[in-house]
């Protein structure tokens, strides 16, 4: 399944796989952040990457179509709970925003359609990076964030070149 370059006889990744590979990165860092913040529990972080883990998988084999309406309406959901979780359960504003942004990127993996799905995707893991900053002193945190920072300057080149040859 792989596309042939301008070398005669030579084949090459195609783009899809790139991003592919640069989104389990992205959001394997981003959750690695968010397992640095103390506020989440052990249940919530184990249930979340079982469940990311998922979605990418299923995602990468065969883009599974998720309407836009049921996105929308479990997009609404989980606000609401993100304001119940952060009135009632946690009092924790950050507490609260790891669990709505790590929600979010679960929603988000389904709906990866274009360039600018693939960059609001990592722009909502730089959040969870975000999230982590404010509630870590771990050394970590540093390692996230430059793996970070490489990753998405080379998503950001990979999604230049893709929009470049289409």
């Amino acid at each position: 399944d792989q596309g042939t370059g301008f070398c005669p006889g030579k084949k090459f990744m195609k783009f899809s796989s790139y991003m592919t590979v640069i989104t389990w990165l992205i959001v394997a860092i981003g959750f690695s952040a968010l397992c640095l913040v103390e506020e989440l529990g052990s249940a919530f972080l184990a249930s979340a990457g079982a469940i990311t883990l998922a979605s990418l998988a299923i995602n990468s084999k065969a883009r599974l179509r998720v309407s836009k309406t049921l996105l929308n309406t479990a997009a609404i959901l989980v606000f609401a709970f993100f304001l119940l979780d952060y009135l009632y359960i946690s009092e924790s504003v950050v507490g609260a925003a790891s669990r709505l942004l790590s929600v979010i990127v679960i929603l988000k993996i389904y709906d990866l359609n274009t360039g600018k799905d693939y960059a609001l995707l990592y722009a909502i893991v730089f959040f969870e990076l975000l999230a982590a900053a404010a509630s870590t002193v771990s050394p970590l945190f540093f390692l996230a964030l430059a793996l970070f920072v490489s990753s998405a300057i080379w998503a950001m080149a990979i999604l230049t070149v893709k929009k470049d040859f289409e």
